[in-house]
């Protein structure tokens, strides 16, 4: 059925191509043809309403109208069960997640420009408790997502959840290093975090930074990820 319809759309490009010259002209034609090619049927539908030729104006709308109907019944019909429904999980966690990996994309460009000295916990835009849950609630969905566009061998849509990999992983282990400052020890972080590197820190306060950084840091067997 899906090759049928582009046999038919061919057809309704040809027949077209002869009404845009007939009705519109050879200017109008050609303009049609610098649009992508599908522009002939665009010029023929307008020049046949301003023809006042409305049987021909409704049989290019019809015929359209079944050429993509045939294309996506073909489409479907010749998906698995499995493939349809991988198809609409793909199309929901894509639509579902854009804004989140939007906004995770600038959350880790903006630490890759700015990284604070201590990773004071306060400075996370939200709590890291429900950031660390999001993070792998996606990155399951992600990775689930990923091994079925692999067994079903598309390459395309495995590219494209590939690419999202990078800006996952990174976020999940860049949340891991912030940590709760005990009241006592706020002011003094925020100091050191008024600094864009260690070596912009006063040599009198150095070893209090570095006191403060080795309570502070998170190793890599403490990360839960």
């Amino acid at each position: 059925m899906e090759i049928s319809s582009y046999a038919l759309g061919f057809n309704l490009w040809l027949w077209c191509l002869v009404l845009a010259k007939v009705l519109a002209g050879t200017f109008w034609l050609i303009l049609g043809l610098f649009l992508y090619g599908i522009g002939v049927v665009f010029v023929a539908f307008i020049a046949s309403l301003f023809q006042a030729e409305w049987a021909i104006a409704g049989q290019i709308v019809l015929t359209t109208v079944v050429v993509y109907g045939m294309r996506l019944l073909g489409r479907y019909f010749t998906f698995s069960p499995e493939e349809r429904a991988f198809e609409r999980d793909y199309k929901n966690f894509l639509d579902g997640r854009k804004d989140f990996f939007t906004a995770l994309k600038i959350f880790n460009m903006k630490t890759k420009i700015k990284r604070p000295i201590i990773h004071n916990e306060d400075l996370l835009p939200y709590p890291k408790t429900e950031m660390i849950q999001l993070l792998k609630d996606v990155a399951e969905q992600h990775y689930e997502l990923y091994n079925r566009a692999f067994n079903h061998f598309d390459k395309k849509k495995g590219d494209v959840l590939f690419s999202l990999f990078e800006p996952i992983d990174t976020a999940k282990i860049y949340i891991e290093d912030f940590v709760t400052i005990e009241d006592q020890d706020k002011e003094a972080v925020q100091y050191f975090n008024s600094f864009s590197t260690i070596d912009e820190i006063p040599e009198e306060r150095k070893d209090e930074y570095w006191d403060l950084w080795e309570k502070y840091y998170v190793s890599i067997e403490e990360k839960t990820f």
